[in-house]
């Protein structure tokens, strides 16, 4: 067992920063102990690391506790389901870290991650610090995607106003990143909305908007894993929750002082254009495809008068709005198009 201690208010007895690591628990029994060994092994050793049990009823209750029987720096939660965001809020309520990270009990962390993010937190004085991903197989062993980013020191206004705007410089997720914990705690506490999907983008803003700095370092140190099963592979009856979030993310910052209504009613089209994105490419849902078709054209002035807005965004809100079987049309041609380059440059030998 790791015989480290930790002194009353989150400090390691050697001085260094306490980081809370919270992982919620739920039906992950063939994943879970790779991702807690991942945490386990970090190169930055003063954790407190909270597995919150959400009522999962395979091997993972029995596997978190065989956990802390091992190391004294894991804590184990056990609750009744309540889902993702009770469970990170549950170990958000007990834990005394001074940053916070949390992590998907199905993901893996490179063993320094957590090291580079404090590094970058020291560094750049930062609020929130930010690594990149990649995205990998069922399996774990192969990778599917390693979105690009760049390494950047970002004011917390300049990040929020890139998740607001959809600029995708730096990842949406609540996983990937360390958050100072002042960031979470100060003045109304920051907790993630509960029984919603989209939770991060959420939280995210409003850390972003009270943040001074945010820290984006593009190592992939996170790796995402794609199963068919997760949480984010079924969007019927949850994608909606986007422009629930969208709505609850604008009350939020308007009530901590935000002021730039433009750039909300973006964001509001932006996630109204994700959800009948998803239906329209998603299958046979004409009831759905008209009624955020009809709220699209409803939505989007702001984004057609927005000059932060590029017009080929606008062209593609326009046409999804009063277009949208004619859009996934082109979707889908320029999709096939893409396949048959990437075909050709296989043959090519490049």
């Amino acid at each position: 067992m790791d015989g480290t201690t930790y002194d009353r208010v989150g400090e390691i007895m050697n001085g260094k920063p306490m980081v809370s690591v919270i992982i919620p628990v739920y039906r992950v029994a063939d994943y879970l102990d790779a991702c807690v060994a991942s945490v386990v092994e970090q190169t930055y050793r003063e954790l407190e690391i909270i597995l919150v049990d959400d009522g999962s009823d395979d091997a993972c209750p029995a596997l978190c506790d065989a956990w802390a029987a091992k190391d004294a720096r894991i804590r184990v939660i056990h609750q009744t389901n309540q889902g993702l965001s009770a469970a990170r809020n549950a170990g958000l309520s007990v834990s005394h870290g001074q940053y916070v990270a949390f992590v998907d009990s199905d993901d893996i962390i490179e063993p320094t991650m957590i090291d580079v993010l404090m590094d970058d937190m020291r560094r750049h004085r930062a609020d929130v610090a930010v690594c990149g991903l990649r995205v990998v197989s069922d399996d774990g062993t192969t990778t599917l995607d390693a979105p690009r980013y760049e390494t950047c020191r970002y004011t917390g206004l300049q990040a929020l106003l890139d998740l607001l705007y959809i600029g995708r410089r730096i990842p949406d997720a609540a996983w990937g990143r360390l958050y100072r914990r002042d960031v979470l705690d100060r003045g109304t506490t920051l907790r993630f909305p509960e029984g919603l999907t989209s939770e991060d983008y959420y939280v995210n803003a409003i850390a972003y908007y009270r943040a001074h700095v945010v820290s984006m370092n593009e190592r992939p140190l996170y790796r995402y894993r794609r199963r068919e099963r997760s949480i984010c592979s079924s969007f019927v009856g949850t994608i909606e929750n986007k422009i629930t979030i969208a709505e609850l993310t604008g009350e939020r910052l308007a009530a901590e002082g935000y002021k730039d209504a433009t750039a909300l009613a973006v964001y509001r089209t932006m996630r109204c254009y994700d959800v009948l994105f998803t239906y329209l490419m998603g299958g046979a849902y004409p009831r759905e495809v008209r009624r955020y078709s009809q709220a699209i054209r409803a939505y989007s002035r702001a984004a057609y008068a927005d000059g932060q807005v590029s017009l080929s965004r606008k062209a593609k809100i326009w046409m999804i709005g009063h277009m949208p079987y004619c859009f996934r049309w082109c979707v889908r041609a320029w999709r096939c198009v893409g396949r048959l380059m990437n075909m050709r440059e296989v043959s090519d030998g490049r």
